[in-house]
C-alpha cells in the first residue's frame, strides 16, 4: 500500500465528498483507494473507491465508491465513469 494526499469525488446528482488518501492499492489497470472525508455538509465519512481504467470496449472508466458516516448511513454507486470525476491528488 502508498500513502497519498486528496480525494475529491462529486458526481451529477449532487453527490461529492473530498477525502484523504490512507491507502492506494493498485494491480495493472486496476486501484482500490480509501480513506477519510467529508461530504459537501460536512458530514464526516470513511470511504472505499475501486476504479477499473482504460476499458477500451466501452471507452470509459469503470468506478465503484461508497462511504459510509459515523451513523451508519451508507452510500453507494457505480458505473461508467462519464458524468463526474474522482481525483486523486499527491
Amino acid at each position: 500500500m502508498h500513502r497519498f494526499g486528496e480525494m475529491h469525488f462529486k458526481e451529477d446528482s449532487g453527490h461529492e465528498m473530498d477525502g484523504k488518501v490512507r491507502a492506494v492499492s493498485a494491480t495493472r489497470n486496476t486501484a482500490t483507494i480509501s480513506g477519510t472525508g467529508t461530504l459537501a455538509d460536512g458530514t464526516p465519512v470513511t470511504y472505499t473507491a475501486v476504479v477499473l481504467g482504460n476499458m477500451p470496449v466501452i471507452g470509459a472508466n469503470q468506478f465503484a465508491i461508497s462511504w459510509i458516516t459515523a451513523t451508519g448511513s451508507v452510500f453507494q454507486t457505480s458505473g461508467a465513469l462519464t458524468n463526474g470525476y474522482i481525483a486523486v491528488h499527491p
